[in-house]
């Protein structure tokens, strides 16, 4: 999800790998390029919280990919994040 390109590019990309197959297939991108990000899998969801992007600096903004419906949305959570600690809180 997201990164980097070899030319320093931030990517809106998101790959799933198959360990069985051993393939990678492409999925829907992400609304906004980003590196830097954290990501976490709640339930059957993964969430991409903040990161950085050069055209936006750094992003207040969460991804979730729903699984089951291998989508992806921009989800509407404030959050802030504590940087000592590495952590992040999400409010409804």
């Amino acid at each position: 999800m997201g990164g980097m390109n070899d030319h320093g590019d931030e990517l809106r990309s998101v790959e799933s790998y198959n360990p069985v197959t051993k393939e990678w297939c492409q999925l829907a991108d992400m609304t906004f390029p980003r590196a830097y990000m954290g990501v976490a899998v709640l339930q059957d969801d993964i969430y991409v919280v903040g990161g950085w992007n050069d055209d936006d600096k750094s992003l207040a903004s969460i991804e979730r990919y729903d699984v089951k419906r291998v989508s992806l949305t921009l989800s509407h959570y404030a959050f802030f994040l504590e940087y000592q600690n590495n952590r992040c809180n999400m409010v409804e």
